[in-house]
């Protein structure tokens, strides 16, 4: 198919795009990195919530175990989102507002 021929297809999407879509397909991400972040406030309530890296690879552990264990090949969850997750998730959950660190974003 000639993607050309739809102006407003853009083979290069942004990455809050791309995050957006991303998001909206795999909406269990989001939820799973929320009881992560809880699970450790729970248990280490005198202790910063890991990163959102940590939180990110060991998401990523567990798809990979749950899809091996089901034969289906997991989807990928791009680094590039973690910080937007991240984002997102001090402002829609206020009992993790802080919870993270973050920079100044470059891109709009």
């Amino acid at each position: 198919m000639n993607l050309s021929l739809f102006p407003h297809h853009d083979p290069h999407p942004s990455i809050r795009e791309a995050f957006t879509d991303f998001r909206l397909a795999h909406p269990e991400v989001e939820r799973e990195l929320v009881k992560l972040a809880r699970l450790a406030k729970m248990r280490r309530p005198d202790q910063p919530v890991p990163g959102m890296k940590c939180l990110w690879e060991v998401l990523r552990w567990t798809f990979w175990l749950r899809d091996s264990a089901d034969r289906g090949e997991p989807f990928k969850l791009n680094n590039n989102y973690t910080a937007l997750y991240a984002r997102r998730i001090m402002e829609l959950y206020p009992d993790l507002r802080g919870a993270w660190e973050t920079r100044k974003r470059s891109a709009a």
